[in-house]
């Protein structure tokens, strides 16, 4: 979650220009044409493209928020059961960096969120609940610390936190995220950060030497991060400035980013590659992508993987969204906001991201709408949760090539053993026509279709019809007609 937000409208507009792109085929976009109302979806069941990771599924929950009021009558549990919840983080967003796991108290009680206390989420509840519905943990380590007194005290309270974890307790935890958004502060620059991640990641690895540490960044390749937008002579300035915003003073905010004039060519990912690489394990993405940059996902997640693993080196990275959502800027709510989700997740996973965690859980205020459940005591579910169940119930573990003849509707195809799964997410208020062209032989007599869709074809609606949808046998393959704002699957047997 972003506390300080940004927006890097002129860079990012720029990435059409600067990318590099590989072929249509390989990012796996849709292509663009017209036969009359029906878009074709050619699907080649044997061609796979690579497996998909279930921890594809996984959220990001706020330790003061999920207390133990929160999580008695279940809901919460039964609902991270029902989307198939791999991957499960803590102790929340911006949250974690002002967080000391020893007292599970917040580590400066001026700073945002000003609530904490014994009844909250614990690091032991934590992994209680990742035990319980299968989920991998992953853990976000205080870094401001490091700003606020040492280097040392970060360090410490990083590799004592592994200790108590992992030998200690026997946990097993083995994802350390390194802070939350430090791009999005003026405390670190990214040599900064990357100096203080190299230092954190011996010291924990000298604990446990299994562990992957995990470097966070911005989904942007060319983002600098703030600090280097900053003057060196108003740093000090802007640091003060920051830290009154964060203790709920009006005006400072506006004042901080008065100070973000300076363009510099420093940007993020490249410094923290050069300088820290040999000690980060997996880069971690957080990405609240506006519609514009929804098109273009797969292309500038692969701009990305290729500047996070250049061809010479032999080590592998992993990249994983430690934090996505639709933007908050966006006034797109309910089942229309929950298909945009839909397709991101699509979108990341053909950009070589293997695990997500959702942002938020929970939450309230202007971010509510994007949570999976409401902040009533009824914990209702959005749009958003029932639209990433359907997709986890349903998806295969294998993705598998797709092109169509129209950008109308987006598709995503899978198989899982011997049964195809296509995707197909209309965000338009009209049902749209889609022919589904099979190279090879299916079962024909195994063919079914099913959506989840906005109920009384209300797009800004939370409520979600689930119904069988008509499957046609043609001489082409099969026809179907999916509802407006609605996610459909047609799966059968090859």
């Amino acid at each position: 979650m972003m506390f300080i937000k940004t927006i890097s409208t002129i860079i990012g507009l720029l990435l059409s220009i600067i990318w590099t792109g590989s072929s249509a085929k390989s990012e796996y976009h849709n292509t663009v044409g017209n036969i009359k109302d029906k878009t074709t979806i050619t699907v080649e069941p044997k061609e796979t493209l690579y497996e998909i990771n279930p921890e594809l599924f996984g959220v990001c929950p706020m330790f003061w928020l999920e207390d133990d009021k929160a999580m008695e009558d279940g809901k919460i549990e039964q609902s991270l059961k029902d989307m198939k919840c791999r991957f499960l983080r803590f102790p929340g967003g911006t949250e974690s960096d002002n967080f000391d796991w020893r007292t599970n108290e917040l580590a400066d009680k001026r700073r945002w969120p000003w609530k904490d206390g014994k009844d909250k989420m614990t690091i032991d509840k934590f992994i209680d609940l990742c035990r319980r519905i299968g989920a991998e943990p992953i853990l976000c380590t205080n870094t401001e610390i490091a700003f606020f007194k040492n280097d040392s005290a970060a360090i410490e309270l990083a590799s004592e936190w592994v200790r108590y974890c992992n030998i200690e307790k026997d946990y097993n935890v083995k994802y350390w995220e390194i802070g939350n958004e430090p791009y999005y502060h003026s405390r670190f620059n990214a040599k900064e950060y990357a100096e203080l991640l190299s230092k954190m990641s011996q010291a924990m690895k000298s604990v446990d030497p299994t562990i992957r540490i995990v470097a966070v960044g911005e989904w942007n390749p060319y983002y600098t991060g703030i600090k280097e937008e900053i003057e060196p002579k108003n740093i000090e300035t802007a640091q003060e400035l920051e830290l009154q915003s964060e203790m709920g003073k009006d005006g400072y905010a506006e004042r901080f980013h008065k100070l973000r004039k300076c363009k510099t060519q420093l940007f993020w990912w490249h410094e923290v590659m050069k300088t820290a690489r040999g000690h980060i394990d997996a880069a971690s993405i957080h990405w609240y992508y506006n519609l514009w940059e929804l098109k273009d996902m797969t292309k500038t997640l692969n701009e990305l993987y290729r500047i996070i693993n250049p061809e010479n080196e032999d080590k592998q990275i992993e990249l994983i969204a430690t934090e996505w959502s639709l933007h908050e800027s966006v006034e797109m709510y309910g089942m229309e906001r929950a298909l945009t989700v839909g397709e991101a997740v699509f979108k990341m996973a053909d950009g070589h991201v293997k695990k997500t965690n959702y942002w938020p859980l929970r939450c309230g205020g202007i971010h509510d709408k994007k949570g999976l459940l409401d902040m009533t005591p009824e914990k209702n579910p959005h749009a958003n949760l029932h639209v990433l169940k359907f997709i986890s119930q349903n998806i295969g573990d294998k993705r598998i090539y797709s092109d169509s003849t129209s950008d109308s509707i987006y598709h995503f195809a899978t198989r899982r053993k011997k049964r195809i799964q296509i995707f197909v997410i209309n965000r338009s208020g009209k049902r749209q026509n889609a022919e589904i062209k099979i190279k090879g032989k299916y079962d024909k007599g195994s063919v079914e279709a099913h959506a989840v869709s906005a109920l009384n074809g209300i797009k800004d609606t939370d409520e979600v019809e689930r119904m069988d949808i008509p499957a046609k046998n043609s001489e082409r393959g099969i026809d179907i007609s999916v509802p407006a704002y609605s996610i459909a699957v047609c799966s059968f047997k090859i």
